[in-house]
Protein backbone atom coordinates (compact mmCIF):
# COMPACT_ATOMS: atom_id res chain seq x y z
CA UNK A 1 0.00 0.00 0.00
CA UNK A 2 1.35 3.39 -0.99
CA UNK A 3 1.75 6.00 1.75
CA UNK A 4 2.34 9.72 1.49
CA UNK A 5 3.33 11.85 4.46
CA UNK A 6 1.49 14.96 5.51
CA UNK A 7 4.25 17.44 4.67
CA UNK A 8 4.68 16.16 1.14
CA UNK A 9 0.93 16.04 0.69
CA UNK A 10 0.53 19.70 1.69
CA UNK A 11 3.42 20.71 -0.55
CA UNK A 12 1.87 18.95 -3.52
CA UNK A 13 -1.59 20.41 -2.88
CA UNK A 14 -0.31 23.96 -2.60
CA UNK A 15 1.84 23.49 -5.70
CA UNK A 16 -1.07 22.53 -7.94
CA UNK A 17 -3.57 25.02 -6.62
CA UNK A 18 -1.05 27.86 -6.88
CA UNK A 19 -0.67 27.00 -10.58
CA UNK A 20 -4.43 26.74 -11.10
CA UNK A 21 -5.33 29.96 -9.31
CA UNK A 22 -2.54 32.01 -10.89
CA UNK A 23 -3.81 31.12 -14.37
CA UNK A 24 -7.39 32.27 -13.80
CA UNK A 25 -8.91 35.20 -15.68
CA UNK A 26 -9.84 37.57 -12.87
CA UNK A 27 -12.93 39.73 -12.42
CA UNK A 28 -14.61 41.12 -9.31
CA UNK A 29 -16.97 38.76 -7.51
CA UNK A 30 -18.63 39.62 -4.16
CA UNK A 31 -15.73 41.87 -3.10
CA UNK A 32 -12.54 41.07 -1.18
CA UNK A 33 -10.72 38.53 -3.32
CA UNK A 34 -10.86 38.54 -7.11
CA UNK A 35 -11.66 35.48 -9.19
CA UNK A 36 -13.44 34.32 -12.33
CA UNK A 37 -17.15 33.49 -12.40
CA UNK A 38 -16.24 30.12 -10.88
CA UNK A 39 -12.87 29.03 -9.58
CA UNK A 40 -13.16 25.51 -11.02
CA UNK A 41 -15.08 23.66 -13.71
CA UNK A 42 -16.57 20.18 -13.43
CA UNK A 43 -15.55 18.59 -16.71
CA UNK A 44 -16.29 14.91 -16.18
CA UNK A 45 -14.01 13.97 -19.06
CA UNK A 46 -10.88 15.59 -17.65
CA UNK A 47 -11.01 15.80 -13.84
CA UNK A 48 -8.95 13.29 -11.83
CA UNK A 49 -10.94 10.14 -11.01
CA UNK A 50 -10.72 7.99 -7.88
CA UNK A 51 -12.14 4.53 -8.50
CA UNK A 52 -13.94 2.74 -5.63
CA UNK A 53 -13.87 -0.81 -4.39
CA UNK A 54 -17.20 -2.63 -4.52
CA UNK A 55 -18.33 -5.06 -1.81
CA UNK A 56 -21.37 -7.27 -2.55
CA UNK A 57 -23.76 -7.79 0.38
CA UNK A 58 -25.55 -11.00 1.38
CA UNK A 59 -28.68 -8.98 2.20
CA UNK A 60 -29.92 -5.55 1.17
CA UNK A 61 -28.79 -2.76 3.49
CA UNK A 62 -30.42 0.66 3.36
CA UNK A 63 -28.97 2.40 6.43
CA UNK A 64 -25.28 2.66 7.27
CA UNK A 65 -23.57 4.91 9.82
CA UNK A 66 -20.12 5.82 11.14
CA UNK A 67 -18.68 3.87 14.08
CA UNK A 68 -15.54 4.31 16.25
CA UNK A 69 -13.91 1.16 14.84
CA UNK A 70 -11.03 0.47 12.45
CA UNK A 71 -12.08 0.05 8.79
CA UNK A 72 -15.73 -0.54 9.61
CA UNK A 73 -19.20 0.99 9.45
CA UNK A 74 -22.43 0.05 11.19
CA UNK A 75 -25.99 -0.85 10.21
CA UNK A 76 -29.22 -1.58 12.06
CA UNK A 77 -30.99 -3.11 9.04
CA UNK A 78 -30.08 -6.77 9.64
CA UNK A 79 -31.82 -9.17 12.06
CA UNK A 80 -33.21 -6.35 14.23
CA UNK A 81 -29.68 -5.79 15.48
CA UNK A 82 -26.70 -3.47 15.51
CA UNK A 83 -24.13 -5.01 13.18
CA UNK A 84 -20.62 -3.83 12.38
CA UNK A 85 -19.58 -4.29 8.75
CA UNK A 86 -15.82 -4.80 8.73
CA UNK A 87 -13.95 -4.42 5.44
CA UNK A 88 -11.44 -7.20 4.82
CA UNK A 89 -9.67 -7.08 1.46
CA UNK A 90 -12.46 -7.98 -0.98
CA UNK A 91 -15.24 -9.03 1.41
CA UNK A 92 -17.36 -7.92 4.35
CA UNK A 93 -17.17 -9.49 7.81
CA UNK A 94 -20.51 -9.25 9.65
CA UNK A 95 -20.01 -8.59 13.36
CA UNK A 96 -23.38 -8.73 15.14
CA UNK A 97 -23.15 -6.74 18.37
CA UNK A 98 -26.63 -6.95 19.91
CA UNK A 99 -30.01 -8.28 18.77
CA UNK A 100 -33.62 -7.53 19.78
CA UNK A 101 -32.62 -5.06 22.50
CA UNK A 102 -35.52 -2.95 21.19
CA UNK A 103 -38.77 -4.08 19.62
CA UNK A 104 -37.62 -2.20 16.54
CA UNK A 105 -33.89 -1.56 16.36
CA UNK A 106 -34.37 -0.07 12.90
CA UNK A 107 -37.38 1.41 11.12
CA UNK A 108 -39.05 4.78 11.37
CA UNK A 109 -37.33 8.09 10.68
CA UNK A 110 -33.63 7.48 11.37
CA UNK A 111 -31.02 10.21 11.81
CA UNK A 112 -27.49 9.17 12.79
CA UNK A 113 -24.85 11.21 14.58
CA UNK A 114 -21.25 11.24 13.34
CA UNK A 115 -18.67 9.60 15.60
CA UNK A 116 -18.55 11.49 18.91
CA UNK A 117 -17.21 8.86 21.33
CA UNK A 118 -14.66 6.02 21.45
CA UNK A 119 -17.32 3.47 22.31
CA UNK A 120 -20.84 4.86 21.74
CA UNK A 121 -23.01 5.64 18.74
CA UNK A 122 -26.23 7.66 18.75
CA UNK A 123 -29.28 7.93 16.52
CA UNK A 124 -32.75 9.44 16.53
CA UNK A 125 -35.56 7.07 15.60
CA UNK A 126 -38.92 8.73 15.06
CA UNK A 127 -39.87 9.82 18.61
CA UNK A 128 -36.97 8.30 20.54
CA UNK A 129 -33.20 8.59 20.77
CA UNK A 130 -30.85 5.63 21.23
CA UNK A 131 -27.32 5.49 22.61
CA UNK A 132 -25.58 2.17 21.98
CA UNK A 133 -22.20 1.16 23.42
CA UNK A 134 -20.56 -1.04 20.78
CA UNK A 135 -17.85 -2.23 23.19
CA UNK A 136 -20.18 -3.40 25.98
CA UNK A 137 -23.24 -4.02 23.74
CA UNK A 138 -25.45 -2.00 26.08
CA UNK A 139 -27.97 0.68 25.23
CA UNK A 140 -29.97 3.58 26.65
CA UNK A 141 -33.30 4.69 25.26
CA UNK A 142 -34.72 8.20 25.54
CA UNK A 143 -37.96 9.88 24.52
CA UNK A 144 -37.74 12.98 22.34
CA UNK A 145 -41.47 13.32 21.66
CA UNK A 146 -44.76 11.56 22.43
CA UNK A 147 -46.70 13.12 19.58
CA UNK A 148 -47.37 10.71 16.70
CA UNK A 149 -47.11 13.63 14.23
CA UNK A 150 -43.51 14.42 15.23
CA UNK A 151 -40.45 13.24 13.32
CA UNK A 152 -36.71 13.94 13.72
CA UNK A 153 -35.31 15.69 10.65
CA UNK A 154 -31.73 16.47 11.64
CA UNK A 155 -29.31 15.85 14.51
CA UNK A 156 -26.05 17.58 15.44
CA UNK A 157 -23.44 17.54 18.18
CA UNK A 158 -23.07 20.45 20.59
CA UNK A 159 -21.07 18.85 23.43
CA UNK A 160 -19.94 15.27 22.79
CA UNK A 161 -18.54 14.71 26.28
CA UNK A 162 -21.77 15.78 28.00
CA UNK A 163 -23.92 14.15 25.29
CA UNK A 164 -25.68 17.40 24.49
CA UNK A 165 -27.20 17.09 21.01
CA UNK A 166 -29.36 19.30 18.82
CA UNK A 167 -32.44 17.65 17.34
CA UNK A 168 -34.77 19.25 14.85
CA UNK A 169 -38.31 17.92 15.30
CA UNK A 170 -40.91 18.44 12.60
CA UNK A 171 -44.55 18.40 13.62
CA UNK A 172 -46.85 17.84 10.65
CA UNK A 173 -50.17 19.63 11.02
CA UNK A 174 -52.10 17.52 8.53
CA UNK A 175 -51.98 14.21 6.70
CA UNK A 176 -53.00 15.98 3.50
CA UNK A 177 -50.21 18.53 2.99
CA UNK A 178 -46.65 19.34 4.07
CA UNK A 179 -47.47 22.22 6.40
CA UNK A 180 -45.56 21.81 9.63
CA UNK A 181 -44.02 23.35 12.71
CA UNK A 182 -40.28 22.95 13.20
CA UNK A 183 -38.70 22.96 16.65
CA UNK A 184 -34.95 22.92 17.32
CA UNK A 185 -34.14 21.47 20.73
CA UNK A 186 -30.92 21.12 22.67
CA UNK A 187 -31.30 17.93 24.70
CA UNK A 188 -29.09 16.47 27.42
CA UNK A 189 -28.75 12.69 27.02
CA UNK A 190 -25.99 12.37 29.60
CA UNK A 191 -28.20 11.02 32.38
CA UNK A 192 -30.75 8.24 32.71
CA UNK A 193 -33.53 10.56 31.55
CA UNK A 194 -33.45 13.10 28.76
CA UNK A 195 -33.64 16.82 29.59
CA UNK A 196 -34.51 19.62 27.19
CA UNK A 197 -32.03 22.43 27.90
CA UNK A 198 -33.34 24.98 25.42
CA UNK A 199 -35.48 25.20 22.30
CA UNK A 200 -36.47 27.56 19.52
CA UNK A 201 -39.12 27.55 16.82
CA UNK A 202 -37.85 27.55 13.25
CA UNK A 203 -39.58 28.81 10.15
CA UNK A 204 -40.77 26.23 7.63
CA UNK A 205 -37.92 27.16 5.27
CA UNK A 206 -35.15 28.00 7.74
CA UNK A 207 -31.75 26.46 7.04
CA UNK A 208 -29.50 25.75 10.02
CA UNK A 209 -26.04 24.43 10.78
CA UNK A 210 -23.64 24.25 13.73
CA UNK A 211 -20.05 25.23 14.44
CA UNK A 212 -18.87 24.15 17.87
CA UNK A 213 -21.43 25.78 20.19
CA UNK A 214 -22.68 28.37 17.70
CA UNK A 215 -25.90 27.78 15.76
CA UNK A 216 -26.38 29.52 12.41
CA UNK A 217 -29.84 30.00 10.92
CA UNK A 218 -30.51 31.30 7.40
CA UNK A 219 -33.77 32.50 5.84
CA UNK A 220 -34.50 34.82 2.91
CA UNK A 221 -30.91 35.98 2.59
CA UNK A 222 -30.55 36.82 6.23
CA UNK A 223 -28.06 34.93 8.37
CA UNK A 224 -28.00 35.03 12.14
CA UNK A 225 -25.94 33.32 14.85
CA UNK A 226 -27.12 32.09 18.25
CA UNK A 227 -25.56 30.53 21.32
CA UNK A 228 -26.79 27.27 22.84
CA UNK A 229 -29.53 29.17 24.66
CA UNK A 230 -30.70 30.41 21.23
CA UNK A 231 -29.75 33.98 22.10
CA UNK A 232 -28.41 36.22 19.29
CA UNK A 233 -24.63 36.60 19.14
CA UNK A 234 -22.14 38.15 16.75
CA UNK A 235 -19.95 36.15 14.36
CA UNK A 236 -17.65 37.37 11.54
CA UNK A 237 -19.30 35.07 9.00
CA UNK A 238 -22.70 36.61 9.76
CA UNK A 239 -21.33 40.11 9.23
CA UNK A 240 -19.56 39.11 6.02
CA UNK A 241 -22.59 37.38 4.55
CA UNK A 242 -25.20 39.94 5.50
CA UNK A 243 -23.06 42.77 4.11
CA UNK A 244 -23.09 41.01 0.73
CA UNK A 245 -26.58 39.51 0.87
CA UNK A 246 -28.04 41.81 -1.79
CA UNK A 247 -25.80 40.14 -4.38
CA UNK A 248 -27.10 36.63 -3.62
CA UNK A 249 -30.09 34.61 -4.71
CA UNK A 250 -30.98 32.20 -1.91
CA UNK A 251 -29.16 29.34 -0.17
CA UNK A 252 -30.12 25.67 -0.16
CA UNK A 253 -27.10 24.19 1.68
CA UNK A 254 -24.71 25.56 4.30
CA UNK A 255 -21.74 23.87 5.99
CA UNK A 256 -19.24 25.45 8.37
CA UNK A 257 -15.75 23.99 8.42
CA UNK A 258 -15.11 22.52 11.89
CA UNK A 259 -11.74 24.22 12.50
CA UNK A 260 -10.85 26.64 9.67
CA UNK A 261 -12.44 30.08 9.15
CA UNK A 262 -14.59 29.31 6.13
CA UNK A 263 -17.97 27.92 5.13
CA UNK A 264 -19.35 26.43 1.92
CA UNK A 265 -22.87 26.94 0.66
CA UNK A 266 -25.04 26.40 -2.41
CA UNK A 267 -26.66 29.44 -4.00
CA UNK A 268 -29.63 29.46 -6.40
CA UNK A 269 -29.95 32.60 -8.47
CA UNK A 270 -31.73 33.96 -11.53
CA UNK A 271 -34.90 33.08 -13.37
CA UNK A 272 -33.64 29.56 -14.03
CA UNK A 273 -32.27 29.16 -10.49
CA UNK A 274 -28.67 28.66 -11.53
CA UNK A 275 -26.93 26.63 -8.85
CA UNK A 276 -23.41 27.47 -7.64
CA UNK A 277 -21.21 26.01 -4.91
CA UNK A 278 -19.64 28.95 -3.08
CA UNK A 279 -17.34 29.52 -0.14
CA UNK A 280 -16.88 32.37 2.30
CA UNK A 281 -13.89 33.06 4.53
CA UNK A 282 -13.48 35.49 7.38
CA UNK A 283 -9.73 34.82 7.77
CA UNK A 284 -7.58 37.84 8.66
CA UNK A 285 -4.36 36.36 9.99
CA UNK A 286 -2.13 35.89 6.91
CA UNK A 287 -1.00 37.98 3.97
CA UNK A 288 -2.67 35.56 1.54
CA UNK A 289 -5.98 35.85 3.36
CA UNK A 290 -5.81 39.42 4.62
CA UNK A 291 -9.48 40.21 4.24
CA UNK A 292 -12.80 38.38 4.33
CA UNK A 293 -14.02 37.19 0.96
CA UNK A 294 -16.74 35.22 -0.77
CA UNK A 295 -16.05 33.36 -4.00
CA UNK A 296 -17.78 30.99 -6.39
CA UNK A 297 -16.12 27.57 -6.44
CA UNK A 298 -18.08 25.56 -9.01
CA UNK A 299 -21.19 26.17 -11.07
CA UNK A 300 -23.12 22.94 -10.53
CA UNK A 301 -26.16 21.46 -8.81
CA UNK A 302 -24.37 20.53 -5.60
CA UNK A 303 -25.97 18.93 -2.58
CA UNK A 304 -25.12 16.54 0.30
CA UNK A 305 -22.14 18.66 1.41
CA UNK A 306 -20.00 16.84 3.98
CA UNK A 307 -16.57 17.28 5.55
CA UNK A 308 -14.42 14.27 6.34
CA UNK A 309 -13.94 13.43 10.05
CA UNK A 310 -10.47 15.03 10.03
CA UNK A 311 -11.73 18.13 8.18
CA UNK A 312 -9.21 17.67 5.35
CA UNK A 313 -11.77 16.89 2.65
CA UNK A 314 -15.07 18.23 1.36
CA UNK A 315 -17.37 15.90 -0.51
CA UNK A 316 -20.50 16.80 -2.45
CA UNK A 317 -22.82 15.31 -5.02
CA UNK A 318 -23.56 16.98 -8.36
CA UNK A 319 -26.76 16.37 -10.32
CA UNK A 320 -26.08 18.78 -13.19
CA UNK A 321 -25.93 15.79 -15.52
CA UNK A 322 -27.33 12.31 -15.07
CA UNK A 323 -26.33 10.16 -13.35
CA UNK A 324 -25.42 12.28 -10.32
CA UNK A 325 -21.81 11.93 -9.20
CA UNK A 326 -19.72 12.55 -6.11
CA UNK A 327 -16.81 14.99 -6.07
CA UNK A 328 -14.04 15.40 -3.54
CA UNK A 329 -12.05 18.55 -2.75
CA UNK A 330 -8.97 18.71 -0.53
CA UNK A 331 -8.98 21.21 2.34
CA UNK A 332 -5.72 22.97 3.13
CA UNK A 333 -5.22 26.23 5.10
CA UNK A 334 -2.23 27.09 2.89
CA UNK A 335 -4.31 27.17 -0.29
CA UNK A 336 -5.49 30.62 -1.46
CA UNK A 337 -9.13 29.53 -1.31
CA UNK A 338 -8.75 26.65 1.19
CA UNK A 339 -10.20 24.12 -1.29
CA UNK A 340 -8.39 22.19 -4.01
CA UNK A 341 -9.51 21.15 -7.46
CA UNK A 342 -12.54 18.78 -7.50
CA UNK A 343 -11.83 15.10 -8.09
CA UNK A 344 -14.44 12.66 -9.35
CA UNK A 345 -15.47 9.78 -7.12
CA UNK A 346 -17.51 8.18 -9.88
CA UNK A 347 -21.16 7.58 -10.41
CA UNK A 348 -23.52 6.02 -7.91
CA UNK A 349 -26.76 4.60 -9.28
CA UNK A 350 -28.74 5.09 -6.09
CA UNK A 351 -27.43 6.57 -2.86
CA UNK A 352 -29.44 5.18 0.01
CA UNK A 353 -27.07 6.26 2.77
CA UNK A 354 -23.41 7.05 3.34
CA UNK A 355 -20.83 7.01 6.13
CA UNK A 356 -17.24 8.03 6.77
CA UNK A 357 -14.51 5.78 8.11
CA UNK A 358 -11.80 7.63 10.02
CA UNK A 359 -9.10 4.96 9.83
CA UNK A 360 -8.20 4.40 7.07
CA UNK A 361 -9.96 7.53 5.82
CA UNK A 362 -12.68 6.27 3.50
CA UNK A 363 -16.12 7.21 2.23
CA UNK A 364 -18.77 4.50 1.91
CA UNK A 365 -22.10 4.52 0.07
CA UNK A 366 -24.85 1.91 0.31
CA UNK A 367 -26.61 0.80 -2.87
CA UNK A 368 -28.78 -1.82 -1.14
CA UNK A 369 -27.12 -4.93 -2.56
CA UNK A 370 -23.56 -3.59 -2.35
CA UNK A 371 -21.31 -1.12 -0.58
CA UNK A 372 -19.10 1.25 -2.56
CA UNK A 373 -15.93 2.33 -0.74
CA UNK A 374 -13.38 4.96 -1.71
CA UNK A 375 -10.06 4.64 0.14
CA UNK A 376 -9.34 8.35 -0.15
CA UNK A 377 -5.89 8.64 1.39
CA UNK A 378 -4.05 5.88 -0.45
CA UNK A 379 -5.67 6.21 -3.88
CA UNK A 380 -5.39 9.99 -3.94
CA UNK A 381 -1.80 9.81 -2.74
CA UNK A 382 -0.74 7.61 -5.66
CA UNK A 383 -2.55 9.76 -8.19
CA UNK A 384 -1.32 13.07 -6.80
CA UNK A 385 2.33 12.06 -6.48
CA UNK A 386 2.42 10.90 -10.10
CA UNK A 387 0.92 14.18 -11.29
CA UNK A 388 3.22 16.22 -9.04
CA UNK A 389 6.36 14.49 -10.32
CA UNK A 390 5.44 15.24 -13.94
CA UNK A 391 4.70 18.90 -13.20
CA UNK A 392 7.85 19.31 -11.12
CA UNK A 393 9.99 17.84 -13.92
CA UNK A 394 8.40 20.25 -16.40
CA UNK A 395 9.05 23.29 -14.19
CA UNK A 396 12.65 22.27 -13.52
CA UNK A 397 13.24 21.76 -17.24
CA UNK A 398 11.84 25.21 -18.04
CA UNK A 399 14.08 26.73 -15.37
CA UNK A 400 17.28 25.31 -16.87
Amino acid sequence: MFAINGKLFNKISVFFIAISVSCLFQTDVYGGKKTMASLYELDRTSVPVIQPQIFPLKEDIYHIFAVPEYNAIGTNDLDNAITLLRFQKDKIQYDLRAKNFLKQVSGGGLRFLPVFSKNTIGYAQTRRFVLFNIKKNTHKRYTISKDMSDYPEKVAIIDAKKKHFLIEITHYKSDYDDSCDRILQLIDFGSEKEKVLSSVKLGERDLWTVLDKTIFVYFRNNLRAMNINFEPIEHPFVSLFNNKKETFGFLTQLKMHPSLPFAVFVELKGKRYKSTLCMASWAKNTSDKDQPFITKLVTCKAYNLEYSPDGKWLIFKDSTHKPAKYYLMSVDPELPYFLGEPMLLGEVDQRFSSAWISNPLSFVVSELDKLIKWDITSLYGRMLLKKFQKQEQKIQKNAE
